[in-house]
């Protein structure tokens, strides 16, 4: 029995009451889960909530949230259920998955939303996965890729490409905030003024932590796609010189044993990004546009190390081919 007559048997008997859907799907999608060999956890009630699951891929968690019903998602649903992930450990994401879709108001959320840490599935999705165009685990990657890459996090598979080894950006630098988007932008402008902005994408993560995340979610999905570099900005703000010495080993030490270090390059911003223009807190988004318009790079770079080897990097990424 193909994996469609399956689920037209178990989940899509008409038979079945909403509930009673929504319960088969979450079997059906556990079972996709324990097929393909990742580790999976059934549904299950901790401190009271309601859990649809959860899977590891890849070494990462994510806790699943399933509906079958009749009406679009709204927002609100999102909402709690991100409530239930920023309860656990640091670092662990959601896929929501709705056979109904989503209500614009919901889509409207997410794309405007802070804190990106649910990926949105949908029936196309599913029936992707039920038609043997993808695995489960390979669409998984692509959709956390293109939210890392982009802030995108409803790339649903009606309207998916083949996203592997030609499409997406050549460059991708993972910041923290977005007067350290400005800077880059503006460093990419007065260096490379014939890079077109299509070619790099500059995510804002807000914060060190979710950079951090970020290196690692982009360095398990990397080998797939065909981006020639990713440049991570961290600030040292109050590290130490050897707190931040052993941070980027423990990061190159990471990529270097997953084979990809080449295709990265970490910068420690002293004390911050915004400290190598000798700006001090708080930072104005008006006053760092006046700045930038007036700023020498060139003499810059050769002032701050750092700011160098990104240039270098880039330039050396752009001679390979």
């Amino acid at each position: 029995m193909s994996l469609r007559d399956e689920f037209e048997r178990q989940v899509e008997n008409p038979c079945l009451s909403e509930q009673q859907r929504g319960i088969q799907l979450e079997k059906f999608i556990g079972k996709i889960c324990m097929n393909e060999g990742h580790l999976y956890r059934k549904p299950y009630r901790p401190k009271g909530e309601q859990v649809d699951g959860a899977v590891q891929v890849l070494g990462k968690t994510y806790l699943l949230e399933i509906k079958y019903q009749n009406r679009p998602i709204p927002a609100s649903k999102v909402y709690e259920f991100r409530g239930k992930i920023e309860g656990k450990l640091s670092g662990t994401l959601g896929i929501f998955w709705s056979m109904s879709g989503y209500s614009e108001d919901c889509l409207q959320a997410v794309r405007i939303g802070k804190d990106l840490n649910v990926i949105l599935f949908d029936r196309s999705d599913l029936d992707a996965i039920l038609d043997e165009e993808i695995k489960f685990n390979e669409l998984l990657q692509e959709k956390v890729w293109i939210a890392t890459t982009s802030g995108v996090v409803y790339y649903p598979s009606s309207q998916r490409g083949d996203l592997r080894e030609t499409d997406g950006p050549k460059f991708i630098f993972l910041v923290e905030g977005e007067t350290d988007s400005l800077i880059v932008f503006d460093l990419l402008k007065s260096q490379f003024p014939n890079l077109n902005p299509d070619n790099y994408n500059i995510v804002i993560n807000h914060g060190k932590a979710n950079v951090l995340n970020a290196i690692n979610i982009t360095a398990t999905n990397i080998p797939f796609f065909d981006t020639r570099g990713v440049i991570a900005v961290i600030d040292k703000d109050d590290l130490s010189t050897n707190q931040s010495r052993a941070l980027r080993k423990n990061l190159y030490d990471e990529l270097e044993s997953m084979n990809i270090k080449d295709r990265f390059h970490i910068a420690i911003a002293d004390p911050s990004i915004e400290g190598w223009l000798h700006m001090s807190k708080p930072y104005d988004i008006q006053e760092l546009k006046k700045h930038l318009g007036k700023l020498d790079w060139n003499t810059l770079i050769t002032c701050e190390p750092e700011i160098s080897s990104i240039v270098s990097f880039i330039r050396d990424k752009l001679e390979e081919r």
